[in-house]
């Protein structure tokens, strides 16, 4: 790796941790498993030679910190958080060269495999991804396309933590019945049993919170109710449409 290339990546890394984002990645497309290339062919997003996809990840409480500090909207603050912060990064330390959104954004690319193609994560018994270090308390919170060559990151190493871990209080702590398998995530027990009437699973997951893995990293009950109500308003518009 260049150093002076290498020395700049760890300049913007800085200047985002500061601001709530403390993962980063840069990836060249090129080097990437045929599938995952495939996948983006599929939605007809054209990524050629030399363009980088950059993500950027919040973990526990520090991105949401600031944002309800300094920053809090009507809706959508934190995707209007994080949209402002690579406008000001792609002006600040990439010359203001062109880029592509893609997440946050109408396309559904797939976040997970990015996050696991970046080394940042691995798939666990809860259908979400989970962290060596910081366990599920992560989130990506922008995938953007740079046609200019940045270094690219050191991927990240690590073992899946589900490996080790053998208890597995995720499965013993969930009512629905819904956590099994790594491979079989029981989605539909899930949400139904979230929008049962009555349940307590209905704006925070606890599965979840009896996993071991990055406790010191757990959203607060104020930010585990917000994600939650957002994501049961989801499930109840998703079944409106069934009916």
């Amino acid at each position: 790796m260049d150093e002076t290339n290498a020395s700049e990546n760890k300049r913007v890394e800085n200047w985002l941790r500061i601001r709530g984002f403390d993962l980063f990645a840069v990836m060249d497309p090129a080097r990437w498993p045929e599938p995952l290339r495939e996948s983006f062919r599929t939605l007809d997003i054209n990524l050629p030679m030399g363009t980088r996809i950059v993500l950027l990840g919040s973990v526990g409480r520090t991105l949401w910190e600031i944002v309800r500090r300094d920053h809090w909207q009507d809706s959508d603050p934190i995707d209007r958080y994080s949209i402002r912060i690579v406008e000001e990064l792609r002006k600040l330390h990439w010359h203001g060269q062109k880029i592509e959104w893609l997440h946050p954004g109408p396309c559904p690319i797939p976040i997970q495999r990015l996050c696991r193609q970046a080394g940042w994560s691995h798939p666990s018994l809860l259908g979400l991804d989970i962290h060596a270090q910081f366990g599920t308390w992560f989130a990506c919170r922008a995938v953007i396309v740079v046609s200019r060559s940045i270094e690219c990151t050191p991927r990240e190493s690590s073992r899946s933590p589900c490996e080790s871990c053998l208890e597995k209080p995720c499965r013993s702590h969930c009512p629905s019945g819904a956590v099994t398998d790594i491979e079989a995530f029981g989605l539909m027990a899930c949400g139904s049993y979230r929008l049962a009437k009555e349940s307590n699973c209905a704006h925070l997951c606890l599965s979840r919170l009896a996993c071991p893995i990055g406790t010191s990293q757990r959203y607060s009950d104020v930010q585990l109710d917000y994600h939650g109500a957002l994501s049961l308003t989801s499930l109840q518009a998703v079944r409106e449409q069934a009916e």
